[in-house]
């Protein structure tokens, strides 16, 4: 069994994930993806074989942790110099405070997952 999925470099890359395995050999993992690209030669859709590569090349995911991660710790430091929500969002380019407020709670959240330091009561919350 394939999995199909778009890759954040071009809307036409696509890459394809062997997801399960009965009686052959397990060769198509997160490590060695097909990448294609969707091509329309003669009015017939299909795709056309480009290389293989790594699945983590090909996700949002990791890109948005990095970008949000550096936010984060900007808004922390902003935090720290005694700046409002508000003063925040408008130096980090967010159209409110709730933003901010939502960024900070997410990546404290995981940090204290992380570090096993959860809230005993919904009073630390």
């Amino acid at each position: 069994m394939f999995a199909i999925g778009g890759s954040i470099r071009d809307p036409k890359l696509k890459y394809f994930k062997q997801i399960k395995v009965r009686t052959v050999e397990y060769r198509y993992d997160a490590d060695n993806v097909i990448v294609c690209q969707l091509s329309q030669p003669y009015n017939f859709l299909g795709f056309q074989f480009l290389d293989f590569g790594c699945e983590a090349d090909h996700l949002r995911q990791e890109v948005e942790a990095d970008a949000g991660r550096a936010k984060y710790e900007q808004a922390c430091e902003l935090r720290q110099r005694g700046m409002t929500l508000d003063q925040i969002a408008a130096k980090l380019g967010y159209s409110n405070k709730g933003g901010v407020s939502k960024l900070l709670k997410r990546f404290d959240e995981v940090s204290q997952v992380s570090t096993g330091n959860q809230p005993e009561t919904e009073s630390d919350i």
